[in-house]
């Protein structure tokens, strides 16, 4: 259930949509002009760190754009960094594994030191699993991941999934792996939750997880899927994620290519392509991005890894089953296409504040399949007391959003709450990363200027690539397209000037002088 009442949605469409003469681009302006476009008063002050997706170096920068820090890895980023108080880098980074074709791909997380050694690393890669997207650092010092577990065919067609779509053979599910470091490399994985426990279908009374999908919104439907989309509309998609260097720039072949299409950029075999994982420490809950239907959901992270497995066990009684869910409800037999709040979302983030009352949730909200609508960021409140959550899905409040066509972005992306209140919004498809007031007032825009190890040409078409139809190369709206994504960015995060990390990386830059 959703509600938005009207008294608390702060739209100001006026200001959202009217564009500062100062920052559009004019015949007189390059397009190319990257860096700091605005700085006000109102900026909260930090240092803001910077990920090109199609870069081996990652970079913390100030305010104005100069870069303080510099981390060079061998290695093309698997999406999520994060800077840790000893000034040390995480990043997640891409391997090479036997199927990987999906957008998002990574397999290895590496701790680099403020000289860019690598002093811990977990490789989460192999035959049956490849970690993705996004981790976050625990208070405990565990990292929490996300990862793709490999399903044969036959085992998603016995678990009731619709034979149409296994056709290529495998079948992807996510998981959440909590691992304990045992420098310099490698870790005990101490806890673990897997969709694939909580699967739910209405095709076979006979199987074990035959269930209403309606009557069961702890549990997730096994034939959940985003919209099916048309051959041209699937080539012009894996198009796009090349060019952003999401997916692998060429095929190794032309079977390799279907494969990519047919399994890494469709939902026929990357099921869930959950993008996002968030921790919230004093309920012990977890909130996860779950792009290919659209929704978050919410999973009680004080469940042992036995408990996880069922639908009993932790702080709530409800084991791994999902404690709450929003953004799609058709998706569970809840609702209406009318009643959709989320759109192929990314970077799910709590918002801090109060050990009581409503916790709130911040979205990336792409927009992907919402007509005449880009994309926005959205702020929901979530009732999770005990009593909301026996009493069944809990209450979630729409209470603010931001819309501007700086920040539209059909992939990537990213959010973030700042201590002043301003919401840091980075537009991975761009690069391009604003701050904004709780009025929707820009305070902070900046182009990044980093555009990256791998150059894409202006049609999104690669070296040994096959032709793609419908591809009009002397456009110019595919030539824009394709020189941001040379500055693409799965997401940016701000640092406070007094962050420990911080402070290390400038202490080791004024002693480099």
């Amino acid at each position: 259930m959703l509600h938005t009442p009207l008294a608390i949605v702060f739209l100001l469409v006026g200001d959202f949509v009217q564009e500062d003469a100062a920052l559009v681009p004019s015949a007189e302006t390059p397009r190319e002009t990257r860096g700091v476009l605005l700085k006000s008063d109102a900026v909260s002050p930090g240092f803001t760190l910077v990920a090109p997706l199609q870069s081996k170096s990652t970079y913390l920068v100030d305010l104005d754009g100069t870069v303080v820090r510099e981390w060079k890895s061998d290695s093309l980023p698997g999406q999520a960094a994060y800077l840790r108080e000893n000034g040390h880098l995480l990043r997640a980074e891409r391997v090479q594994n036997g199927f990987q074709g999906g957008g998002g791909a990574g397999g290895r997380v590496r701790e680099l030191d403020l000289d860019g050694n690598v002093v811990w690393e977990y490789v989460c890669s192999d035959a049956t699993r490849l970690s993705h997207h996004d981790f976050e650092f625990l208070p405990n010092g565990h990292l929490l991941l996300i990862a793709w577990e490999r399903k044969r065919a036959e085992e998603a067609f016995e678990a009731g999934r619709h034979p149409r779509s296994l056709q290529f053979g495998e079948f992807w599910s996510d998981m959440l792996l909590e691992i304990e470091l045992t420098p310099p490399s490698g870790g005990n994985v101490v806890w673990e939750w897997h969709a694939w426990d909580h699967v739910v279908q209405e095709r076979t009374a006979t199987r074990p997880n035959y269930g209403k999908i309606a009557e069961h919104p702890e549990r997730i439907d096994v034939n959940a899927d985003r919209p099916a989309r048309s051959e041209e509309e699937e080539a012009r998609e894996l198009d796009t994620l090349r060019r952003l260097g999401y997916v692998e720039a060429a095929p190794r072949s032309s079977a390799d290519d279907a494969r990519t299409q047919r399994v890494g950029s469709s939902n026929r075999g990357d099921w869930l392509h959950a993008n996002a994982v968030a921790f919230e420490p004093e309920l012990d809950l977890i909130a996860l991005s779950v792009h290919s239907i659209s929704e978050v959901w919410i999973i009680d992270h004080s469940t042992t890894s036995a408990e996880a497995r069922t639908s009993k066990g932790g702080r709530r009684g409800r084991g791994g089953d999902l404690l709450a869910r929003f953004g799609n409800p058709q998706v569970h037999g809840a609702g209406t296409p009318k009643e959709q709040v989320l759109f192929g979302q990314h970077d799910v983030q709590w918002i801090p504040g109060g050990e009581s009352g409503p916790r709130r949730l911040l979205v990336f909200n792409n927009g992907l399949g919402k007509l005449g609508s880009g994309s926005s960021v959205d702020e929901f409140a979530i009732d999770l007391s005990l009593e909301s959550v026996n009493r069944g899905l809990p209450r979630v409040t729409h209470v603010w959003t931001y819309a501007d066509a700086r920040i539209d972005s059909g992939h990537l992306s990213g959010v973030q709450r700042l201590p002043n209140g301003n919401t840091l919004v980075c537009a991975g498809e761009t690069g391009r990363i604003v701050e904004v007031t709780p009025r929707g007032e820009i305070a902070w825009d900046f182009l990044s200027p980093f555009g990256g190890d791998v150059a894409a040409d202006p049609t999104g078409e690669r070296a040994g690539a096959p032709r793609r139809p419908g591809l009009d190369d002397g456009s110019a709206r595919l030539a824009d397209a394709a020189r941001d994504a040379r500055y693409s960015l799965f997401r940016a995060s701000r640092y406070a000037v007094d962050h420990p990390g911080v402070v290390a990386a400038l202490l080791r830059k004024s002693a480099q002088r």
